[in-house]
This record gives C-alpha cells, structure tokens and sequence, in this order.
C-alpha cells in the first residue's frame, strides 16, 4: 500500500474514530446533568458512539480475513461493520433531533458547548469516512497464465477461445 493510501485511510480512521468521541462527550456532558430528567436522553449518543466504536473491530476482522482469504469471514465482517455504521449514523441523527429539547427536558443543563455544531460536524465526519473509500480507483487483479492468456478461457456467443482462434492477453478493464 502506498503511503498516500496509508495517510489517507489513516485520516477517515481518524474522522470516525472523532466522530464516535464527539457522541461520547454528549452523553457525558448530559449525564452529569440531567438524572432527574424524565426522558433518557443520553440513548441516542450511547448508541452512535457505542456502534461507531465497535465498527473499528469488524474492520479489523474484515482486514484479517481479507489477508487469510477467508471469503466468507470477510463478508459477514463488511455486513457487521456495515450495519453498525448505518446504526451509528441514525442514532447520531437523532441525537440531532432531540438537542433541542435538552433545554426542557433537562433544565439545569447549562450549554458550555454548542450540541448541534458537534453533531453537524460528527455527521460530516460520519459521511465522509463512510463515502470518501468508495471514490478511491482500486486495482483489479486479474488472474493470467504465465504465457499472458486469461486463466479462464474466454466465450463470445458459444466461441471457446481455449480451441485456438482469439486470445485475451490483457484482462478487460470498465474503469
């Protein structure tokens, strides 16, 4: 991996990694606050920082059974991390909707700190480390014989290229 991969996926690391702490400070700025409110309203930031932490272990785990070519491993590990991620984000959504009733249903909390300016930015953040990967070009790796040929015989309309005839030297390419 080159080191601008390696910068690169180091900081959408980095953008998730503030995003779940952001969560985090909102339940412990709310916490000390607000335990004789009626409604908890530390739910939401618990949950969206709680998955958004425990997605940095489902991509590891998807990292490791890339490397050990555990297909399968591999994808339950992406439809882990996914739905913690997409669980995070909702949960990171409600908490921006339920900000502005911190004021009535915890009166004794003073706002040190703007809520929703945190929010807006661990959403972005949230956006970005989610969407930015996808747009990287990745290398496909195409599987050729050691005379160059494709290592599966190619078939255009029924013609088994194998027998003789027409030859892929160079693996088909979309992007």
């Amino acid at each position: 991996m080159t080191q601008a991969k390696n910068i690169f996926f180091g900081f959408i690391a980095l953008s998730m990694a503030v995003a779940a702490a952001f969560q985090f400070l909102i339940v412990f700025e709310i916490n000390d606050k607000c335990d004789d409110a009626v409604v908890d309203v530390t739910a939401p930031p618990t949950i969206a920082g709680v998955c958004l932490s425990a997605s940095f272990l489902a991509n590891g785990a998807w990292l490791m059974a890339r490397r050990r070519k555990g297909e399968t491993c591999a994808r339950v590990a992406l439809l882990v991390w996914s739905t913690l991620v997409l669980v995070g984000v909702v949960a990171a959504g409600a908490t921006l909707g339920q900000i502005p009733l911190y004021p009535t249903t915890c009166p004794s909390l003073i706002f040190k700190i703007n809520f929703e300016t945190i929010q807006y930015i661990s959403i972005a953040l949230l956006v970005f480390s989610t969407v930015a990967p996808h747009g990287i070009k990745s290398k496909k790796k195409a599987s050729l014989t050691a005379d160059g040929a494709a290592a599966v015989p190619i078939t255009m309309s029924g013609y088994d290229t194998a027998s003789g005839g027409i030859v892929e030297t160079t693996p088909l390419t979309f992007l």
